[in-house]
């Protein structure tokens, strides 16, 4: 006979085993969009401010806008989705690693945010030495996905980057990104290598031997870049050689984001004769963002060998709000279900963000390009507001997704009500 003791000690270790699975999971994606929304505000600030249209709004943490979003949002958001994946490692399980990722990066973003506002250096190098600490253990943690699941390839670009993101963790401990390049160029490469390594995941069912070679090649192709970003850091006091560095560091990245795209072909061609609507918008995504990616990537490089010609903003948000963003929305409804166990809804699933998100970012960019040769206060006004757009996009996605997250708790209460029955009984 079952003692009742036993029976209630069983219930409640489940019911800590849930616990330990959803909650962490859903409160590290609290946290990453905390950050989204607080780096989306100064952003837009900062945005109005630099076209004349300034209100002093959070202006002491404009110059933290690149270390909000790339750590503080898009760091915890890809480790906040890499810990669903640590079920299938007993060793994992059993570690606390996973876990203190996103505590580690986020304290590190809260220390430099008030650092850098407070003009505390230590604070700066703490908060530097935690990024690092939280880096560390992502790559921790990817080496052990990598070893444990047989899929080698996507994680070698998962790891890459992370790499970039650890170097971006020791620069930010001694200066803030604005007019650093090579700074910049760095935190741009961590959400671009890790995106092209989901892609290679997401496509690995129907790759053939000649596109896993190509896929590769982009590896090493992008891998040149990030030492080249690295090596371009060290050349501040050789202005034109870091530029030249710069130049084919990019050269580089843009000749890995074509690389894949052509591999890739294969796939939008079978996905554009599915019926499946979570296919149709995966794959209208995906084409739009590959789109912003090269021409964000194509300014860089003109930026870089003629630096009189100001597309720094155009390049940067072409990649970050083109590429980077729509890529988010595009990978969103596909990995969100496997992070909170929720099967999603596919009447959801709209692209009423993705328009909304193109059509602010276009004003942004086409704004910036005419300003290079034309002083117009018009276009300024308007490219000073184009932010806005970008942050309602945002709002019209998570709230289609606010549901499934919804019912992820709900699960969790039931099973948590269903366990302390059992345990009453």
């Amino acid at each position: 006979m079952i003692q009742p003791t036993k029976l209630l000690d069983s219930n409640i270790f489940e019911g800590g085993q849930l616990f330990l699975e959803l909650k962490p999971k859903i409160l590290f994606i609290a946290v990453a969009i905390i950050f989204l929304f607080l780096s989306l505000l100064v952003g837009i600030f900062r945005l109005m401010a630099d076209n004349g249209l300034n209100t002093g709004i959070l202006q002491n943490i404009y110059a933290l806008h690149p270390i909000l979003m790339v750590f503080g949002f898009l760091a915890c958001i890809v480790m906040a989705e890499r810990v669903a994946g640590i079920s299938v490692i007993p060793d994992l399980q059993q570690s606390r690693v996973p876990l203190a990722m996103v505590p580690l990066v986020a304290l590190g973003v809260l220390s430099e945010l008030a650092g850098y506002s407070m003009g505390a250096r230590w604070l700066d190098y703490v908060g530097g030495a935690l990024l690092l600490s939280g880096c560390f253990a992502f790559i921790f943690v990817l080496f052990k996905l990598s070893g444990k699941t047989g899929i080698k390839l996507p994680f070698y670009f998962m790891i890459l980057s992370a790499v970039s993101l650890s170097i971006s963790a020791i620069l930010s401990a001694f200066s803030l990104p604005g007019g650093n390049f090579p700074f910049i160029m760095l935190l741009l490469s961590f959400p671009l290598i890790f995106i092209l390594g989901e892609r290679v995941e997401l496509t690995r069912f129907t790759s053939s031997a000649a596109s896993t070679n190509r896929f590769m090649i982009s590896f090493i192709l992008a891998g040149s870049a990030v030492a080249l970003f690295t090596l371009s850091s060290i050349l501040y006091f050789l202005f034109d050689l870091q530029m030249m560095v710069l130049s084919i560091g990019s050269l580089l990245l843009l000749t890995t984001l074509i690389v894949v795209l052509l591999t890739e072909n294969q796939n939008f061609n079978l996905l554009s004769r599915s019926r499946e609507p979570l296919q149709r918008y995966v794959l209208t995504h995906t084409r739009v963002a590959y789109a912003w990616g090269i021409l964000g990537l194509i300014l860089a490089e003109i930026y870089f060998v003629n630096s009189r010609l100001d597309l720094y903003d155009a390049f940067i948000h072409s990649m970050a709000v083109g590429f980077i963003g729509t890529m988010l929305l595009a990978h969103g409804p596909v990995i969100l279900p496997s992070v909170i166990g929720r099967k999603l809804d596919i009447t959801r699933i709209s692209l009423l963000p993705l328009e909304i998100l193109t059509a602010g970012n276009l004003i942004r960019i086409v704004g910036d390009l005419i300003l290079v040769n034309y002083n117009s206060a018009i276009v300024s006004v308007f490219v000073g507001l184009s932010g806005w757009l970008i942050l309602i996009a945002v709002l019209a996605f998570l709230l289609k997704l606010i549901p499934i997250a919804s019912s992820a708790n709900q699960i969790i209460s039931s099973r948590k009500n269903s366990i302390m029955s059992k345990g009453s009984n």
